[in-house]
């Protein structure tokens, strides 16, 4: 899936300038900056405010951009309650200029007609008494489902060995390996 793009341009309007092609930015998921710098190398430092830091994150927040270049970065963004509004902090010159582009990050719109939507999708847990969630809303699979299958196989592997091997110390590690599985699930789902 492709990211929204916010491009931003640097010294286009002088030295230091911040122009961001549009007032604000909404998006329903990660999304990529592209600072485009029109003059000479520049230091930009950007930032998300404390709203917006909550459910996104920035790989670096510092770039160094050369001269008639332009520098992209991701902005993640983690499953959570939508929508979410923030503010992104520009910075060039180490301080000379100064922008915020307001962000807010809302629910992704549901794809195709009611008609073609499973059940889950078509009907909230609020509107049919189900204070539960369903399976699929349950397991964040996008962003765990490595960790997911690596937990299996260790436990496939650790079974596997006790079976076969029959010993103590394979037993003990079997029990490690079980708990350390229950660990990472217990992190990853709280």
């Amino acid at each position: 899936m492709a990211r929204d793009a916010l491009p931003v341009d640097i010294s286009k309007d002088g030295l230091h300038s911040i122009s961001p092609t549009a007032d604000s930015f909404e998006t329903t998921g990660p999304f990529t900056v592209t600072l485009r710098n029109h003059g000479r190398a520049v230091h930009v430092h950007c930032n998300l405010d404390d709203d917006l830091a909550r459910v996104a994150r920035l790989p670096e927040t510092n770039h160094f951009v050369e001269t008639d270049s332009e520098v992209s970065f991701p902005v993640d963004v983690q499953a959570g309650e939508r929508p979410v509004s923030g503010r992104l902090k520009i910075v060039t010159g180490y301080g000379a200029e100064e922008h915020y582009v307001p962000v807010t990050i809302t629910e992704p719109k549901p794809v195709g007609p009611p008609s073609e939507r499973t059940s889950d999708e078509a009907t909230p847990a609020s509107e049919t008494g189900n204070p539960g969630t369903s399976l699929r809303d349950a397991l964040p699979v996008d962003e765990s489902l490595p960790v997911l299958v690596l937990a299996g196989l260790a436990l496939v592997l650790a079974l596997g060995a006790a079976a076969t091997l029959a010993s103590l110390e394979v037993f003990l590690g079997l029990a490690v390996v079980v708990v350390g599985v229950a660990v990472a699930l217990w992190i990853l789902f709280v």
